[in-house]
């Protein structure tokens, strides 16, 4: 049969604080990269908000462009497509959109 051999106190208390050592850099290791993940995500986060909102303000803005044009046609040709409540329509004429002037 063989020899069993027994390991004494403070070995074993030496390789117990070996590994405590290393888990706890191991810990402080892995912390660092999941902060600097989670402060990405967060950046990403606010990047899609802003170009979310920059995009509603185009399109905002082209739909004005779109009305003022279509006016500008209208005042020319005496009819033309308008934006009313998101749908296109039909105006006979200028003086159906814009205020009568008051003498």
């Amino acid at each position: 049969m063989g020899q069993s051999t027994l390991v004494g106190a403070p070995a074993l208390s030496g390789v117990f604080q070996t590994f405590n050592q290393l888990s706890r850099q191991l810990v402080l290791s892995c912390t660092h990269p999941q902060k600097r993940v989670a402060a990405h995500g967060c950046a990403l986060t606010n990047t899609r908000k802003e170009t979310m909102f920059e995009l509603i303000e185009k399109e905002r803005i082209a739909d004005w462009f779109t009305f003022f044009l279509n006016v500008l046609h209208l005042k020319q040709s005496n009819q033309a497509m308008l934006p009313v409540r998101n749908k296109m329509v039909a105006v006979a004429s200028y003086q159906e959109i814009m205020p009568k002037q008051v003498k």
